[in-house]
């Protein structure tokens, strides 16, 4: 019965199950975006506004069992950040701070 029925309508089950997973799939992709990018803009709204400024958004991609998934991710650096160089600098170039001699 299955069989004629399947036959008549001309699906091959093959097909109908990648066509199924392939929509599945693509849900899953749609709803991790979307749940990424609401998370980020969450963490983004409750930062330290004096801690970490908003430097704007950039397109990032992550591998998921279910494909690849497309995303702007909010980029949330911290305010006033030296670099490491610029730290070692100050904190040699501090009177107190004088290295061994030799050293």
């Amino acid at each position: 019965m299955m069989n004629s029925m399947i036959k008549e309508n001309g699906v091959i089950f093959k097909e109908l199950e990648k066509n199924i997973y392939a929509w599945v799939c693509q849900i899953g992709r749609e709803f991790t975006k979307e749940f990424l990018e609401r998370y980020d803009r969450m963490l983004m709204e409750d930062r330290d506004k004096k801690k970490y400024r908003n430097k704007g958004a950039r397109q990032t991609t992550v591998k998921t069992v279910y494909g690849e998934v497309t995303y702007q991710r909010i980029l949330l650096p911290k305010r006033n950040c030296i670099r490491a160089k610029a730290v070692l600098f100050q904190v040699l170039s501090h009177p107190a701070a004088r290295l061994p001699h030799g050293v």
